[in-house]
């Protein structure tokens, strides 16, 4: 599954592009008022493909898209507010570590996701249902957590999270 990121190049010439927070391959580039710039070379990202490149910025500027904002309190959300989530996700990943396996994906099932929701919009129906439905369209990441892009699951039903991790098939 790739997920949707806005393309944006380093500089004009430059074979960098502007890596998202995910992305295994990120190189730090430089640091602008405090906060370091991620490059990656783009002949790396047609191996990957973890990402579906757009032109236009999907997260911005968008009414009913979810915000930088809401994404930080979804990830709060995930990390501080709900032990029990932050929990189980902690556990998921030294579970994956001893094993050797890279965290690749967070799934997440609807009803955490309304939890989650109503956490970050403080209880807005309106809102919560506009990012519900841009979330479902669209396909994107509700937020990162641990590095891994935090997406809804249909399938999930036996758990309400899912660390999912790297296999090696023999």
């Amino acid at each position: 599954m790739s997920i949707k990121v806005k393309l944006e190049i380093l500089e004009s010439g430059s074979p960098l592009i502007k890596a998202p927070e995910f992305c295994p391959y990120k190189e730090t580039v430089g640091v602008v008022e405090g906060v370091s710039i991620y490059g990656v070379p783009s002949s790396l990202c047609l191996l990957c493909r973890k990402c579906d490149f757009v032109m236009e910025d999907i997260t911005m500027g968008i009414t009913n898209g979810i915000t930088q904002g809401e994404r930080d309190k979804c990830n709060a959300y995930f990390t501080h507010f709900n032990t029990k989530i932050a929990n189980s996700i902690s556990g998921q990943r030294l579970y994956l570590t001893k094993e050797d396996r890279l965290p690749l994906i967070i799934l997440i099932n609807i009803g955490l996701l309304d939890q989650c929701l109503q956490y970050a919009c403080e209880n807005n129906k309106k809102r919560i249902e506009e990012i519900k439905n841009y979330i479902i369209s669209n396909e994107t990441p509700i937020c990162h957590v641990i590095g891994c892009p935090v997406v809804l699951s249909n399938k999930l039903t036996k758990s309400q999270i899912q660390v999912v991790g790297e296999v090696q098939w023999k």
